[in-house]
């Protein structure tokens, strides 16, 4: 779009116009004060309808970067001194109002030159979400609980269907994609960001939805159409053979289930089969420690909901995206590798830690061999895990890519079991689940390291 004006007075006047939409939420708020869910989704589809228009009046980040940021800071001053009722006005803990601006702010940049890619998240966000909202709150019977939010299967089906319609009529009407083309991705799309709304509880679905939607878009509007096929063909069989491995160890419920079906989509459709395979081995591995340990342990390590799940899955999702973005495997694979394998042996330490508390003497042997325990079983799990991803897709030193995944897998287990006792960690689950996915981010962190002092990087084949 043509226009003569600097781009500071459009920043000023796009913050005129939001400061309007805030202060008309106020107004909506006094008028329904028993509904703080009405003003807050007013804010929220207008705010997102405005956004729309960013890219036609702004071409320089710069700009935008200062009005995002001037946003997010008055946000998280507001939301600390209990203003803007209509925005943060609600009994749940939610992030999502400062997420907002930030992730406008990221598909942005991300986005240059395409529109349609930064169109379609961002609608998605803005008017599945509210309409999902309203629909689901008036007319929602059938409930299912996420860390101890409600949410119903008729919000759910109602993103779904209009998430649908906003990649599909997109597509068709901005795009040359064909109606076939458009329905298939637009039915990839839908269902996968539907999922991860119905897991979300503290509004980082305005984060993760809309990026998610930018990465599947770009994976898939370029691919031809036989690999559209295969999107759908292996989106419903992954859904099956989830439901099946979860049936029988009651690892997770709903939440964590779908949760576990995204992740697992993600690796395959971010990276590829080399991304996947270590990740479904992970699994399948923790499934069988779950049987094995579950009538073994004191602890109750059944029955986990997204949240345990989140804290897994942010670090191979994080590793994901960076490999979309930046496009380098090769000094991507290793770390996405220890990821994955750090997480379940701090899990498995958990098991065993429990389990050797039905058996003393075991127990001091544990913590006076820490080092050495720790040694042993991230020697196994590692060979278990990584060994075929590395010798089928990684053309580099073998035996050296194996050595830096286990170093930093031991890396994550021995300091998990040092912060274990030290903070108590037993009986407070989500400082446990926080402190492992610290513990596996510095093996993360060390692994990078390694690569680089001994130039490590092969070719992901």
């Amino acid at each position: 779009m043509t226009h003569h004006l600097p781009d500071f007075v459009i920043v000023l006047i796009f913050a005129g116009i939001y400061l309007f939409v805030f202060v008309l939420g106020e107004v909506i708020r006094r008028l329904v004060p028993s509904k703080p869910e009405i003003p807050r989704k007013a804010v929220h589809f207008a705010s997102g309808l405005i956004a729309l228009s960013i890219p036609c009046f702004l071409k320089s980040h710069w700009w935008l970067l200062s009005l995002v940021a001037s946003f997010t800071v008055i946000l998280a001053l507001a939301q600390k001194k209990h203003l803007f009722e209509s925005i943060f006005g609600v009994e749940r803990k939610s992030h999502g109002a400062i997420l907002f601006p930030v992730t406008v702010y990221v598909l942005f940049v991300l986005s240059t030159g395409n529109y349609i890619l930064y169109f379609i998240p961002i609608l998605i966000m803005t008017v599945s979400d509210t309409l999902a909202a309203v629909i689901g709150g008036r007319y929602g019977s059938i409930k299912f609980d996420v860390e101890g939010n409600k949410k119903s299967l008729e919000g759910s089906t109602t993103f779904f269907l209009i998430a649908f319609l906003c990649v599909h009529l997109s597509l068709l009407l901005m795009t040359d994609t064909s109606r076939i083309d458009s329905v298939m991705i637009a039915f990839v799309i839908a269902l996968l960001v539907t999922g991860f709304e119905a897991v979300s509880s503290t509004g980082l679905d305005n984060f993760y939805v809309p990026l998610g939607t930018y990465y599947l878009l770009v994976k898939i509007m370029g691919s031809p159409f036989v690999v559209r096929v295969e999107h759908v063909t292996v989106l419903v069989l992954m859904a099956i053979m989830t439901t099946i491995l979860s049936l029988k160890s009651k690892l997770l419920r709903t939440s964590g289930l779908i949760g576990m079906l995204l992740l697992n989509y993600a690796a395959w459709s971010l990276g590829d089969w080399s991304w996947l395979l270590p990740l479904l081995v992970a699994q399948v591995l923790l499934y069988a420690l779950t049987l094995y340990f579950s009538e073994k342990v004191l602890a109750d390590i059944t029955g986990y909901q997204i949240s345990v799940l989140f804290y897994s899955a942010v670090l191979p999702v994080t590793l994901l995206f960076a490999l979309n973005t930046l496009g380098r495997h090769d000094v991507l694979y290793l770390p996405y590798l220890t990821s994955a394998i750090g997480q379940v042996l701090a899990m498995f330490y958990y098991f065993i830690i429990n389990l050797a508390e039905r058996n003393a003497p075991f127990t001091r042997w544990l913590k006076l061999h820490s080092l050495l325990a720790s040694t042993i079983y991230c020697m196994i799990l590692t060979l278990v895990v990584a060994t075929v991803p590395v010798t089928l897709f990684y053309s580099g030193n073998i035996y050296l890519a194996l050595l830096a995944v286990g170093s930093g897998s031991w890396m994550a287990m021995y300091l998990f079991s040092l912060f274990y006792d030290r903070l108590q960690l037993k009986d407070r689950r989500v400082l446990r689940q926080k402190v492992r996915l610290w513990c596996v981010a510095a093996a993360v962190v060390w692994v990078f390291a390694f690569q680089f002092v001994l130039r490590l990087p092969g070719k992901v084949l």
